[in-house]
């Protein structure tokens, strides 16, 4: 159980080349229901992460997801909520509730990015201007986006993909700048100026796959139109 909870956890370490906020480890200094806090301050409101039970010296578990809710100087305030990122029908669920002393890690997966861009220019200036992310190729979104017929995708889509391959933001590239947000809360956690490259759209976003087929049976139409507002109204949906 140790080893797969390490498996899923990245070195904090890591350089990034962008200022996101940083991964965060804590200790959950109190428990009220579906809130905790941490003394730990000046922390991003959507940043989310996972809290960890030690049992033994060998044995521990993931026993919630956490999110962000405020965050002042000195203390933040985080919402729990059931850990999903690992299935198995075969294990049995964990029934351990969060307690006083608890192990928390905020952006444990920020180093795995899901790039949402309109073309292949820009897809490579995502890829040289953020190196030291590993970079999930959209074409692993739009295998799973065409195994489903969801010719455009939604939030559940993407939430779908970031916890099968251990995604931890989604970037949308836009006309004005870049998008981060976090896979689990859905919410924007930093901004920065890197815009696409102009040129032709692939729809629904940058992908080596060909068109998404649609629903059989649907006559709805599914065309992305404007890509900024398309994925910017996504943004802001839960």
């Amino acid at each position: 159980m140790k080893r797969t909870i390490l498996g899923l956890i990245f070195t904090t370490s890591m350089i990034f080349s962008a200022n996101l906020p940083q991964p965060v480890t804590a200790t959950l200094d109190s428990v009220e229901n579906n809130k905790v806090t941490i003394l730990q301050g000046n922390l991003t409101p959507g940043m989310s992460g996972i809290v960890i039970h030690k049992y033994d010296e060998t044995h521990e578990a993931i026993v919630a997801t956490a999110e962000v809710e405020k965050s002042n100087g000195s203390q933040t305030t985080l919402l729990l909520s059931k850990f999903e990122a690992i299935q198995n029908k075969n294990l049995p669920n964990i029934k351990t509730k969060p307690q006083k002393g608890d192990r928390i890690i905020l952006g444990q997966l920020y180093n795995r990015v899901l790039p949402i861009v309109p073309n292949q220019a820009t897809f490579q200036k995502v890829k040289e201007s953020f190196s030291n992310f590993m970079i999930v190729h959209p074409d692993i979104f739009a295998v799973e986006l065409s195994k489903d017929k969801k010719p455009l995708p939604e939030v559940k889509d993407f939430r779908k993909v970031c916890k099968k391959m251990n995604i931890g933001l989604v970037m949308f590239v836009f006309k004005d700048g870049s998008d981060f947000i976090d896979c689990n809360s859905w919410k924007k956690i930093y901004h920065t100026d890197i815009s696409y490259v102009e040129g032709e759209t692939v729809e629904p976003f940058y992908n080596r796959i060909g068109e998404i087929p649609e629903p059989i049976f649907d006559w709805s139409s599914y065309k992305l139109g404007n890509f900024d507002a398309y994925y910017q109204n996504l943004e802001k949906r839960r």
